[in-house]
C-alpha cells in the first residue's frame, strides 16, 4: 500500500448532498477565466424542455459566473478549467463537483 508524502496532499472536499435532477445539471469550459461553453452535464439525453429555457439558462450561468466563481478563481490564479453548475430548489444556481 503506498502512503502519499507531506508533497503529495491529496483534498478532500465534504458537501451535504443534494438531490439534482439529471436536466439540472450543466458543465461549463473556461478558458483565459471567461466561460467559452455550456453544455448538459448528461449530454447523451435530450431535454425537450431545456430547448425553450436555453436562453434563460445560459444567462443564469454567466450571471453566477461573474458574480460568484470567477472572482475566487481569479484569487488564486486559475483561468483554464472546467467547472458544473445545477439549478435546484426553484431558481437556485450552485456550483457543483462529483
Amino acid at each position: 500500500v503506498a502512503t502519499a508524502g507531506p508533497s503529495e496532499c491529496i483534498p478532500l472536499v465534504l458537501r451535504e448532498w443534494v438531490p439534482i435532477r439529471l436536466e439540472e445539471e450543466f458543465r461549463a469550459f473556461v478558458f483565459r477565466g471567461k466561460i467559452t461553453a455550456i453544455s448538459q452535464y448528461f449530454s447523451c439525453f435530450r431535454f425537450d424542455e431545456l430547448v425553450a429555457e436555453q436562453q434563460r439558462v445560459c444567462r443564469e450561468i454567466l450571471s453566477f459566473f461573474d458574480r460568484q466563481v470567477a472572482p475566487k478563481m481569479r484569487s488564486i490564479s486559475m483561468e483554464n478549467y472546467v467547472i458544473d453548475f445545477a439549478f435546484y430548489e426553484p431558481f437556485l444556481l450552485s456550483a457543483t463537483e462529483r
